[in-house]
């Protein structure tokens, strides 16, 4: 009996995933390209009672950077500590947050004269930042739409009928 190939639409959403994945990855890296920048400002002498809370956010934006690539790597831990990430619309909104916080951030860490950050770690913020925000409306977009239930039905369809299996969570 030949193999039936995943749908097209399991293929799109795995690519998604994928996607949502590397631009996580992306984020989290600019965030530490950050800190990096950060604490060498404190080095040649910036005050730290100007940098603290640019340090706290980035701190805070690898966390929330983390949660992202680890969400799309299905996680079990986070999965069970944050099951709203299994819905597209919840996933859609922190995905955006997040990127709007890297946005936020960019601008803010340049905006420093003793911050000497690298234009292209800048740009990649940015890019990525806009990539996961638009990513985030792709996921609002599917839950407003009632999509991730049909997903869902045709993964478990594809499941049923092959003994290539995909993952039971989209």
């Amino acid at each position: 009996m030949a193999e039936k190939y995943a749908p097209w639409q399991l293929v799109l959403l795995n690519f998604f995933r994928f996607l949502c994945f590397v631009i996580g990855l992306g984020i989290g890296i600019t965030y530490g390209m950050n800190l990096y920048y950060l604490f060498k400002a404190l080095i040649n002498g910036a005050d730290f009672l100007d940098l603290w809370f640019l340090l706290l956010l980035n701190l805070y934006g690898i966390f929330f950077a983390l949660i992202v690539v680890m969400v799309e790597f299905r996680s079990d831990f986070i999965l069970q500590h944050f099951p709203s990430m299994l819905e597209w619309g919840k996933r859609g909104l922190f995905y955006a947050f997040n990127g709007l916080l890297s946005l936020g951030m960019g601008a803010a860490n340049s905006s420093f004269p003793n911050v000497d950050n690298d234009e292209a770690v800048r740009k990649t913020q940015e890019y990525t930042a806009y990539i996961i925000i638009i990513l985030g409306a792709f996921d609002l977009l599917g839950a407003v739409l009632c999509l991730q239930s049909n997903a869902q039905n045709m993964r478990e369809r594809f499941n049923g009928e092959n003994s290539h299996k995909v993952s039971s969570i989209v």
